[in-house]
């Protein structure tokens, strides 16, 4: 049965400060408005999780999720997708299980019938959100400090940049409680065409990345004395293509 889900992987370079490490990035989307039928790729840990789901349209925003997870897993271990399984953690965290070597993890984020997930080994932190543009009543809600709202005004950035780039932070810190918005405050943010970046005021050991394309914003979380190539905005030029394919 033909498989009703595109996707398009690239590989990531991080570089530390005496280290080197390769991830895989993965975007993957519904082929139009089609039915999700072929689900070969899901296992029983799968089917558990998913099955439970009565709303049609967040089961397969799950659904194209875990094939995006499993996707970078198997690209970056060099190996199936068949022999990936993803678990949960305590705090509903991904956790990429039966890799060769059990050296991965990943960072999966889905929306509106689309997913990213990055694949990375051990030794990094990375964090992913990807979200459709909020509606205006969820922007006049979000609380932004006065160095945030400067920013949106100067550099006229979609308010939703702040929601997935928060929501990234959490993920990197393994963690699905409420947290104040004072704490996951954003600062040093600069642009530069499309990409936006910058750092964390009470958690300096992060930077973030993050692009607004076609509606859609995606953030991602990485140690703050890691460099990594290609910027997201170069993997976003990729995006619009790959959906519409």
């Amino acid at each position: 049965m033909e498989q009703k889900i595109n996707s398009r992987s690239c590989g990531l370079g991080f570089r530390a400060t005496d280290s080197e490490y390769r991830a895989v990035f993965t975007y993957a989307g519904k082929n139009g408005s089609c039915e999700l039928n072929d689900l070969s790729f899901l296992d029983n840990e799968d089917m558990k999780y998913i099955s439970p789901i009565r709303k049609p349209s967040h089961r397969d925003d799950v659904i194209v999720g875990r094939y995006a997870a499993k996707k970078a897993v198997a690209d970056l271990a060099g190996t199936d997708m068949s022999d990936i399984s993803i678990s949960k953690g305590v705090f509903s965290q991904p956790l990429a299980m039966n890799d060769p070597g059990g050296r991965f993890q990943v960072t999966v984020t889905h929306t509106g019938g689309t997913a990213a997930a990055v694949a990375y080994p051990d030794e990094l932190i990375i964090g992913i959100d990807m979200e459709k543009e909020l509606s205006a009543d969820m922007k006049n809600s979000l609380t932004l400090s006065e160095e945030e709202s400067r920013a949106v005004n100067e550099l006229g950035l979609d308010t939703t940049i702040f929601w997935t780039v928060r929501e990234a932070l959490i993920k990197c810190l393994k963690l699905s409680l409420f947290f104040s918005p004072k704490l996951l405050e954003l600062t040093e943010i600069r642009r530069e065409g499309e990409l936006v970046t910058g750092t964390f005021r009470y958690f300096g050991q992060y930077s973030f990345q993050a692009v607004s394309r076609d509606g859609i914003s995606i953030g991602m979380v990485i140690p703050k004395r890691t460099d990594m190539l290609p910027a997201l905005d170069k993997i976003a030029e990729n995006i619009a293509d790959m959906v519409s394919a």
